[in-house]
């Protein structure tokens, strides 16, 4: 049922080019960051989820939020995401 109800969200995602994968009440969104324009386009993906929630009045939990860089190069882009 809960799939059903956020199924508009990963739609919504998607046009940002990040990859959403759900599980349960879970949501997981990711994306490959090679250049500053893809940090835009995670922060576009991610101020969208803002809106949905405020929209849905479902709250994310932050405190389960978590961002994770992968590979050599992390430091050269500016990576934050504030909500």
């Amino acid at each position: 049922m809960f799939v059903m109800f956020i199924n508009d969200l990963v739609d919504a995602l998607k046009q940002f080019g990040v990859c959403v994968k759900l599980f349960a009440d879970d949501v997981m969104v990711y994306i490959r960051v090679l250049n500053n324009c893809d940090v835009q386009q995670l922060q576009r993906a991610l101020d969208t989820l803002d809106n949905w929630e405020d929209v849905w009045q479902l709250s994310i939990s932050v405190s389960k939020c978590s961002v994770v860089n992968i590979g050599k190069y992390c430091s050269a882009f500016q990576l934050t995401y504030p909500k």
